[in-house]
């Protein structure tokens, strides 16, 4: 990222210190992934881009690493970090929960206006098919019109908190193939159940969807797919079965139940990308 991309000049009677801006930009620059998970941070490139001194520079470098956004070091200052397959799972474990219950909360209090912004950016999504940055946009916005519509102020925050740290996974699983579609569908049932005031119905496709979404997280990098472990409710590829596990998973599971999914699984093992023992 380059500071002429960027270039935003400090704010000048705009009532927030200078350390609030920076933190700010910074934080949004991670989140729109103009910093990449493991990319170095430039103490001098965001006084450049962002026309201050290093103390405020600091002050924000400071605070996100209390976030838990940036790990700042001797030799290598500040760097965005990278979540190991472990905080993924953890991760994912607290957006299902979150994303559960502000789906449940909203099927109780969304307005009729809430309920149509939903099925708008589900439309929105069919015309974005084959674009996954415009697609995980999207995707952001059906989840936050989600948050909204629950009209719960501490469970905003919460979820506020949680997008910090979704911004440094790897990437979108929008570029999983045909995980595009099956995401659209998977918010369907949920919008659905938000328009028929299902409370429990909406909470259960919203976990379920954040399930799946786990699943392409952890299957998605082809380096990431012999480190993964025996867990509850998670596919296990290191153990001796994990052939006959892997075809189960695909089976069973719709997202990847059609034949263009299961052939990717069986390319990344046919790699030779884990030890197969059949």
């Amino acid at each position: 990222m380059t500071t002429d991309t960027l270039k935003q000049a400090a704010p000048k009677n705009s009532g927030i210190s200078l350390g609030e801006f920076v933190l700010e930009r910074l934080r949004g620059a991670i989140r729109d992934r103009r910093y990449q998970p493991g990319q170095r941070i430039r103490e001098a490139e965001v006084t450049q881009w962002l026309g201050v001194s290093r103390t405020p520079v600091r002050e924000a470098f400071r605070r996100l690493q209390a976030d838990g956004l940036l790990v700042l070091t001797p030799w290598r200052g500040a760097q965005v970090v990278e979540l190991g397959r472990q905080q993924v799972v953890e991760l994912y474990t607290m957006r299902r929960a979150l994303e559960g219950t502000a789906a449940g909360l909203a099927a109780e209090h969304a307005s009729a206006a809430e309920v149509d912004l939903l099925f708008g950016l589900i439309e929105q999504d069919q015309a974005a098919q084959g674009e996954p940055g415009r697609l995980a946009k999207i995707n952001r916005r059906f989840h936050e019109a989600i948050h909204g519509a629950a009209h719960n102020r501490y469970l905003l925050e919460a979820l506020n908190v949680l997008d910090d740290s979704l911004a440094l996974l790897k990437s979108t699983t929008y570029e999983v193939p045909g995980r595009a579609e099956a995401a659209r569908q998977e918010h369907i049932v949920i919008a659905e159940a938000i328009r028929r005031r299902d409370a429990g119905g909406a909470e259960q496709a919203a976990r379920a969807h954040i399930s799946t979404a786990e699943e392409m997280e952890l299957l998605r990098d082809a380096k990431d797919l012999a480190s993964v472990e025996v867990l509850p409710n998670h596919l296990t590829l290191a153990a001796p079965d994990c052939y006959e596990r892997l075809k189960g998973f695909a089976q069973q599971n719709p997202p990847v139940r059609e034949q263009r999914h299961q052939d990717a699984l069986w390319r990344a093992l046919n790699a030779g990308i884990v030890d197969v023992v059949a």
